[in-house]
């Protein structure tokens, strides 16, 4: 069934209270002198949630608990409105972070087991964005994107250091190829009327 408890200090002054629903949920509250609180969770499922308050009752963190114990997620909150949020997998590392800033901006990153980035992508207010993801044959690709998702810029790094990039300008797109001491040996550019020209600028 449901219950509720309180717990006192030895001045009578409220510290906690654990309450439990019918549903099962269990709902514990630590409150501390300096009047900031925390809140916990814990489901039926066995996972689990726990909010930490400041002083003026705002959300400074949140903790989500897996059924085994194991950290999920960590979000923390900040006074001017930018937040991080951290995913992790059950070894505790982390596979996933997301980051909010004050100005509307927000970064989303993905990493392997060994803390390598595999994708990354910066969303501005503007509505632009750049882009980055492993690729086949394992190259590293990176896009700028206007606010409406088409190519600015891009580039493609081969695991041997040679490079590929790529920019849109006035509807004429420029590819150009580099080797991997970083010279350019080979060009194309693309007109709008589908014309080309092609140039070989090094062997």
């Amino acid at each position: 069934g449901s219950y509720k408890t309180t717990e006192y200090d030895s001045n009578n002054n409220i510290i906690g209270t654990t309450e439990k629903s019918t549903k099962g949920t269990v709902v514990s509250h630590r409150f501390n002198e300096d009047g900031s609180q925390v809140e916990t969770i814990y489901r039926r499922d066995g996972t689990a949630c726990e909010t930490k308050y400041n002083t003026d009752g705002d959300v400074i963190s949140q903790t989500d608990y897996r059924a085994d114990g194991t950290i999920s997620r960590v979000s923390e909150y900040n006074v001017d409105g930018s937040s991080k949020v951290y995913e992790y997998d059950t070894s505790n590392k982390i596979v996933k972070e997301k980051i909010f800033a004050a100005d509307g901006s927000n970064t989303i990153i993905e990493y392997d087991g060994n803390r390598k980035i595999t994708f990354k992508e910066i969303s501005n207010p503007d509505g632009t964005s750049t882009k980055f993801d492993i690729i086949k044959g394992g190259r590293e690709r990176t896009l700028e994107l206007d606010a409406d998702g088409n190519l600015i810029r891009g580039k493609i790094v081969s695991p041997d250091g040679s490079y590929h990039t790529r920019e849109v300008s006035e509807g004429i797109t420029t590819d150009v190829h580099y080797n991997v001491e970083g010279t350019k040996y080979y060009q194309k550019e693309v007109f709008p009327d589908k014309t080309a020209v092609f140039s070989v600028l090094s062997d």
